[in-house]
């Protein structure tokens, strides 16, 4: 057996336990300010929790602009991204002023008109989900954000009849931390775009 090491809350608290856990396919969120911009924002704790009915849940600092939009009763659509735009995506980490629309900062990032939903959906994701805010739970530093999916644009090539085929074909990447990301095979660092360093990216 293998010799262990033990951890206090203290020891998780300094080290964060997040690094601690296997890497997370990135979400891309988008809400609408109170100034009516478009807030983009990238978060490791993105999953689906729930089939029937369809629900996604987000772990999101309260200090953030998309809880804050969230919580004021902005609807959000989530998106994961294609591989090839892992720099959209680290990018999408930063926290820039509320009133500053990262569409405006982030190069290379594009939008499409949402189907149900204010907030528009990202073209480089290659499933972007309309959400409405279900509930939200405190849960420490984090807050569990629970969103019920009233509609979802997939790119088309994703798609495949036989359900196993298709979730192995997914183009999946994964973020660890500090830019360093990994698709199935093959791993993959950036660093945040020049211009964006002025901003905080919260690694």
């Amino acid at each position: 057996m293998p010799a262990r090491k033990y951890l206090s809350p203290e020891d998780l608290h300094e080290n964060k336990i997040v690094y601690l856990s296997p890497g997370h396919a990135p979400g891309m969120v988008t809400t609408i300010g109170p100034a009516g911009n478009v807030n983009v924002a990238t978060f490791e704790q993105t999953m689906i929790v729930s089939y029937r009915p369809p629900r996604v849940m987000i772990a999101i600092s309260p200090k953030c602009d998309t809880h804050k939009n969230i919580q004021d009763g902005s609807d959000c659509v989530v998106g994961f991204p294609r591989p090839e735009y892992i720099q959209v995506a680290y990018d999408g980490g930063v926290k820039t002023p509320r009133d500053i629309s990262e569409l405006d900062v982030i190069e290379n990032i594009s939008t499409f008109a949402s189907k149900l939903v204010t907030p528009p959906s990202l073209d480089q994701c290659w499933i972007n989900m309309e959400c409405k805010l279900k509930s939200i739970t405190p849960a420490g530093d984090h807050d569990l954000v629970l969103l019920d999916v009233v509609s979802v644009a997939l790119d088309e090539d994703v798609w495949r009849d036989d359900k196993v085929e298709r979730r192995n074909n997914l183009p999946a990447v994964y973020y660890t931390t500090s830019g360093h990301f990994f698709v199935p095979g093959e791993r993959m660092h950036v660093s945040l775009s020049e211009d964006l360093k002025k901003y905080d990216n919260g690694d």
